[in-house]
């Protein structure tokens, strides 16, 4: 019996969704889908657009072919489950580690300030805020976004505006 893939963490999700990545999937009953989060498949492709990983798994299906024959013949790159989740996993952790020697050394300093401003002005005008907690994994899931290539203007305006 086959191994299963075990769900992703969720820091994982948001920095592969920021490179709008696709896992094409396969489960042990033989059904092949489009996903951001294969836990429970046997095996897993990722591939960018969700497009395009939706083309593999027809042509899969249809071909009667492999996930990796399909994305040959279709001409799109493909990436193993293991690599990219690997290569996702060191990312974020490295992210992870810059923001915890930024908030040490100061460097965090601009936006501490600007989040307790925006929590106090909140405040004063009768509502409710996002913690701080929200407001730096915000801030991760923005960083995520400048990795995959988004400009980093307005990176500060846009984590701690609530929508």
């Amino acid at each position: 019996m086959s191994n299963v893939l075990p769900p992703l963490e969720p820091a994982v999700r948001s920095y592969i969704a920021a490179f709008d990545l696709f896992a094409v999937a396969e489960f042990r009953d033989g059904t092949v889908t489009v996903t951001r989060n294969p836990a429970g498949a046997v095996s897993a492709y990722w591939c960018e657009g969700k497009r395009e990983a939706g083309f593999i798994v027809k042509l899969a299906q249809e071909g009667r072919m492999s996930l990796p024959d399909a994305a040959q013949r279709l001409h799109l790159r493909i990436g193993p489950h293991a690599a990219v989740v690997a290569k996702a996993t060191a990312s974020v952790e490295k992210l992870n580690n810059a923001l915890i020697k930024a908030h040490g050394d100061g460097a965090m300093r601009l936006f501490n300030r600007l989040y307790r401003e925006q929590r106090e002005a909140a405040r004063a005008g009768g509502r409710g805020y996002m913690s701080y907690t929200q407001a730096r994994a915000k801030l991760t899931r923005e960083l995520f976004k400048v990795a995959a290539g988004e400009a980093s203007v307005g990176l500060i305006a846009r984590v701690l505006t609530e929508r």
